[in-house]
């Protein structure tokens, strides 16, 4: 079984377990390329129409 999840000692372990969630959920971009990703983005769409 090599996905099992055991139970662990909450208090113990707690702040561990949050901290490698919180690295991988923070490694899910390229960080670097949001810069210049966001200016491709910006310049390639058509203008949008404000309604109201």
């Amino acid at each position: 079984l090599g996905r099992c999840h055991h139970a662990f000692k909450f208090a113990k372990y707690a702040s561990r377990y949050l901290a490698a969630f919180a690295c991988r959920f923070n490694r899910r971009f390229r960080h670097d390329a949001l810069p210049g990703r966001l200016l491709i983005a910006a310049t390639s769409s058509s203008p949008a129409i404000a309604v109201g």
